[in-house]
Order: structure tokens, then sequence, then C-alpha cells
């Protein structure tokens, strides 16, 4: 007999410590700058030219200094012992992100690093959270650098119907939704879109999402793109690159022996509310 789950999508050793992207910081909130080569294989299908530049991570952990690790590449072998995080999504210009609640779950008296790749250089910097929603697992932070490449919301005036193609932004380590899959890899962290796979690089809304002016909390939305360990809290963004929403968790038919996929989950918040905060935080 087979177990259905659901599954938080994060970097955690008990589901699959795979995918999250990774980081590098500081050991004050000064920001880091490195130059890191980051693979972002994106298939030419998909709309590459709002995702490439736009990579981020969240990384949470006890080091105070990361920046060994970024310069051996973010190799997984080299990370902290306790490194656990997710993705990010970049929404501002001047350093704020969205990413899933449960990612930044377990942090108290932890630090919370954003690691950032925005044209060609690695930012890697702490982060402060300014709102956190558990209920909706979403969660707003921020990080003291300018972020020029960051994803501009797609405006819904009408409710979107099912069939919508969306594409998934978030960084995982590999195509493997097994919990009993291998736990750990030779490569390195920051992997950006492992979409050599056609079929983990694109999918379609299976829940209708209401008009902005119908909704107003965040609301949750459902699509057949089988998500990744570490795509938690990454972008899912429409034809035109644009941001629908925020990545939070998959479900999974476990036999005992295979792990199959059914279905993944985004929450897209209110825009007014997001808004907000971002203002009140600048003042």
């Amino acid at each position: 007999m087979g177990l259905v789950m659901k599954l938080p999508l994060k970097l955690a050793a008990t589901l699959a410590t795979l995918g999250f992207v990774a980081c590098a910081p500081t050991p004050a909130p000064t920001p880091q700058t490195f130059r890191v080569e980051v693979s972002a294989r994106v298939n030419s299908a998909t709309p590459s030219f709002q995702i490439k530049q736009k990579l981020a991570a969240v990384v949470v952990t006890r080091s105070s200094d990361l920046s060994g690790w970024a310069e051996r590449k973010f190799v997984l072998s080299q990370a902290p012992s306790d490194a656990n995080g997710g993705s990010a999504t970049p929404i501002s210009r001047d350093g704020y992100f969205l990413t899933a609640s449960h990612v930044i779950k377990k942090s108290f008296g932890q630090h919370i690093y954003i690691v950032y790749s925005g044209g060609g250089l690695v930012k890697i910097c702490r982060a402060r959270v300014i709102w956190d929603n558990p209920s909706a697992d979403m969660a707003l932070l921020h990080i003291p650098v300018e972020t020029p490449h960051y994803y501009r919301w797609a405006s819904f005036n009408q409710k979107q119907a099912p069939g919508k193609m969306l594409f998934n932004g978030g960084m995982r380590w590999k195509d493997d939704l097994n919990p009993r899959s291998s736990l750990s890899s030779n490569g390195s962290l920051i992997y950006g879109w492992v979409s050599d796979s056609k079929k983990t690089s694109e999918g379609r809304l299976s829940s209708s999402i209401a008009a902005e002016g119908d909704s107003s909390g965040s609301q949750k939305f459902d699509m057949d793109l089988p998500l990744m360990p570490g795509d938690s809290g990454g972008p899912v963004v429409d034809s035109s690159g644009r941001l629908v929403g925020v990545n939070s968790s998959v479900q999974v038919f476990d036999t005992g022996v295979n792990a199959y996929f059914i279905s993944s989950t985004g929450v897209r918040p209110n825009l007014n509310k997001i808004e907000s905060l971002i203002r009140a935080d600048r003042s």
C-alpha cells in the first residue's frame, strides 16, 4: 500500500539534502561579492532571459563565515554540517526577496543568508526577516545590497483558469523526489535550473487563481510542474517571465520503494500587502 505525502521543498537531511542553492556570507552583515561560475542550464523552450540572472538562495546555518565555502565554489562536501535552506525570489531593486516560510522555520539562533547571482557575480549577505506568515508559507527577507535583476509581477485583472503555462525558476540539485535516494553530490551548490530533462522545466496551472481585486490574502494554487528538493521559495513564472508566485510544496505517492509525483503547490501573495510591507521597512 502506498502513502501520499505532501513534502516541503527546503533542503533538509530528512528529505534530501539536494536542492538548495547555497551560500557563503560573511561574519558581519556586510555583503561579500565573489566571481563564481554559475551553472544555469536553462532549456531553450523556457523564458531563460527572465531567469538566468535572477538565481537566488536562502541558507540557514549557525556558521558566521561562509566565505571559504564560496571560494571553493560551494562544493557540497565543504558545506557547514548544519546548512539548510531553499530558493529565493528577488522582487525589488533594493534587496527584497520572497521565500517559503518553511525554509526559515528553524532559524532561531542561527544566521539567515541570501546568495544572489545577478549578472554573473554572486553576492552573499546576511538577511533580515521582514515578515513571516507560516499559514501562507511565505516570508519576506531583505539584504542591504542592490539587486538590479529582479522579477516583475504578472498582473491578473481576471481569473486565471487551469491550463496556463508555468515555469520553475527554483534551484535544486537533482531531478529526484525519492526520500531514499542519495543525499550527497559532488557538484557545486549553485546550479541554477537543472533542466536537462524537459519534464522538470515547465508545467501548467492545475487550479484557478482569482483576479487580483477579488482576493484579499495569499492564494495557493496547484500545478503539474514536478518541483524538487531545494525549489522551495523559488519563483513560478509565466511564459513572459513575469512572476506568478513562489514554490511551496510537492505531493508524491510513496510506494515504499519509489516516490511518484502527483502535484505541486505554489503561493501568490496579496501584492498590496507585500508592497506595503516593503514601503514600511524602507521608511
